[in-house]
């Protein structure tokens, strides 16, 4: 666990964390976002812990990948953008939401667009 940690610290300071007032909060937020994606060759942030959530939606990840950029985490945030490039449709349109290994989640939401 303390291996964990200090790789998680050392991602941390690759980067830039926002100081003052919302210093705590961007830590935590991209702390989160690095342990969640923890589990792919890459980082691929999922939604949550729970199974329901454990996938990557193109929108919330354009978020993500702004985030990651904005604070130091380039390769991370083209790892990123790159998974969706590799999986967006011939006509530009996504999936609602992905497997960290790329495949399409088949639950009938729409596709999406933007």
């Amino acid at each position: 666990a303390l291996h964990t940690a200090q790789a998680q610290l050392r991602w941390l300071e690759e980067g830039t964390v926002l100081s003052g007032q919302w210093e705590q909060l961007t830590t935590d937020a991209l702390l989160d976002l690095h342990v969640l994606g923890s589990g792919s060759a890459t980082l691929l942030p999922v939604a949550g812990w729970r199974a329901a959530w454990r996938y990557l939606w193109p929108r919330d990840s354009a978020a993500v990948a702004v985030a990651l950029a904005a604070t130091g985490h380039t390769a991370d945030a083209i790892a990123l953008l790159q998974f969706f490039q590799d999986v967006q449709r011939e006509d530009g349109s996504f999936a609602a939401r992905y497997t960290s290994d790329g495949a399409e989640v088949a639950d009938g939401r729409a596709e999406q667009s933007d």
